[in-house]
């Protein structure tokens, strides 16, 4: 970040700052900076058959049930279209996704962008034969996978035992992948040092997870609704489960701190705002992108408060 907050808006009182609670409608027109999906990507999602791993829980916000698809279509998209130029840029003929379930970004990477070179997925789930014939039509790889390996379930003897390592050669992959992944791990090193091992040299790393300096933080610390980023019966602290919930929320530092000790060099961060169960009005009562107007212009001048943050890296 260029300015920190207090020389952006330091002139102002909090008050004056958040004045405006008028909901502001979003569009593609409005918000270009939002990277809302284009028409043809929304009509690929619209007409994708249901797939064995496609289920979401219930809301009241939902007419009819969803895809997982259709209620992450805007993160769907900024997380495949940016891998779609990575993958291009680099000449990429394979690259893997960690923590892939439901297996959505390598699905559209292959049946959308057309990315015609291996793929690879791991998993912490035992899947039917449905699922791996499923996978296996799409010339995609699975494999279990415990990325967090230090870590056990007292109740969960099976999931202990799931491999640490991929079983593929050191310096055979072209990019790695870890959407939305690495907030579910206490201990996200170790991981990245398998994926030194994995990647080729000069192959890159992409990491996308909630960041930690999202304004929502900030409306929540100054509205004093008792929690900063979720409440904790969303959390591991309450209930270890083979998801675990979220354990960390990751800065622009962090990220850079975790990757640079492990071997890479951070080529690009970006930041994105994420909208979940929107663009489909015969699925959402709501699907309209909506924010209060004080948010609105924030987001749209100072990056490093959206809610998405990611990260590209090459292996030195």
């Amino acid at each position: 970040m260029d300015k920190n907050f207090l020389q952006l808006y330091g002139n102002r009182t909090l008050e004056n700052l958040t004045a405006d609670w008028t909901d502001t409608s979003l569009s593609a027109e409005s918000a270009p900076w939002l990277n809302f999906p284009p028409r043809e990507f929304l009509d690929f999602i619209a007409q994708y058959p249901p797939t064995p791993f496609d289920s979401i829980p219930s809301t009241d916000n939902h007419l009819k049930p969803p895809s997982y698809l259709h209620s992450q279509a805007h993160r769907m998209w900024l997380t495949s279209s940016k891998l779609d130029i990575q993958l291009k840029a680099i000449g990429a003929k394979s690259f893997i996704d960690l923590g892939s379930f439901p297996f959505f970004v390598p699905l559209i990477m292959r049946d959308y962008f057309q990315f015609s070179g291996e793929i690879y997925v791991s998993t912490n789930l035992t899947l039917t034969a449905e699922g791996h014939a499923f996978l296996k039509r799409k010339n995609i790889a699975v494999f279990e996978l415990d990325l967090d390996p230090y870590v056990s379930d007292p109740e969960n003897r099976e999931f202990n035992r799931l491999p640490v390592s991929l079983p593929l050669g050191d310096g055979t992959i072209d990019l790695i992948l870890l959407s939305h992944v690495i907030e579910h791990l206490y201990h996200p090193r170790s991981i990245l040092k398998e994926c030194n091992r994995l990647l080729r040299r000069g192959g890159q790393i992409v990491i996308t997870t909630d960041n930690a300096m999202m304004i929502e933080a900030f409306t929540n610390f100054i509205g004093g609704y008792g929690y900063i980023f979720e409440p904790v019966e969303n959390t591991a602290a309450m209930a270890f489960t083979f998801w675990r919930g979220h354990v960390r929320f990751f800065t622009e530092r962090d990220l850079r701190t975790l990757l640079e000790a492990d071997g890479f060099s951070v080529q690009k961060v970006d930041f994105a705002h994420c909208f979940y169960e929107v663009l489909f009005k015969d699925f959402f009562k709501n699907h309209i992108p909506v924010i209060a107007g004080w948010k609105s212009v924030l987001l749209a001048e100072t990056p490093w408060l959206r809610n998405d943050i990611s990260a590209c890296a090459i292996k030195n």
